[in-house]
């Protein structure tokens, strides 16, 4: 699956939190965001419908599965955050026993599976791993959970509006990703979805 299409798909976390903030937190789930994530759905159901008609893969439907998972996992943190946040838990804290515990969970299974451990003797893997880490995950996701503390699991989401457009651009360039017009009737249909959704916590605050 294009790693750039993963990225697409990860804006279904707004729909996501919408939907847990009802369940969890009782918020009520409008009209509005029923509408938008219909076309958000339409949208990426058009962004893979090469993939899955014209040349179909069982890889790819695994793919989305997955992706679909974890985009899920990530709404139900979004919950758990806003949860430790009312308890008067730090974002920073919780991320870190959120880490640590994901590490030794991963660590568990690696274990039990037989996985060798090994880093390869490669300058660019070192900084890459150091970027993914340090960077991508602990700044990025602390910064993230700031945003959710401050703004709420909803509107922080929206953040992910930019995801789409940065990730395709560079899949086109770095992974000479093939376009179809259904794919980018599809992209324009997520991106509008997300644009309507934003726009919508934009008017109320003006």
């Amino acid at each position: 699956m294009p790693s750039g299409l993963v990225s697409v798909m990860f804006s279904l976390a707004t729909i996501f939190n919408a939907i847990n903030a009802r369940i969890f937190f009782g918020e009520k789930v409008n009209q509005r965001t029923v509408y938008i994530g219909i076309i958000g759905a339409t949208g990426l159901l058009l962004l893979f419908w090469h993939d899955l008609t014209v040349s179909f893969d069982k890889k790819i439907v695994w793919g989305i599965c997955w992706e679909a998972t974890g985009t899920l996992f990530f709404s139900f943190g979004n919950m758990m955050s806003r949860l430790n946040t009312s308890h008067g838990v730090p974002p920073i804290i919780a991320n870190a026993w959120g880490m640590g515990i994901g590490a030794f969970v991963l660590l568990g299974i690696a274990v039990i599976n037989g996985s060798t451990f090994s880093i390869p003797n490669s300058v660019s893997y070192i900084w890459a791993l150091l970027y993914l880490s340090v960077v991508g995950s602990v700044m990025g996701f602390s910064t993230y959970l700031l945003m959710v503390a401050r703004l709420g699991s909803d509107r922080a989401t929206y953040a992910t509006v930019l995801f789409p457009v940065v990730a395709l651009v560079l899949l086109t360039f770095f992974e000479g990703y093939e376009w179809h017009i259904t794919a980018l009737t599809g992209l324009v249909l997520t991106i509008v979805g997300n644009l309507v959704m934003f726009a919508k916590w934009r008017n109320k605050a003006s």
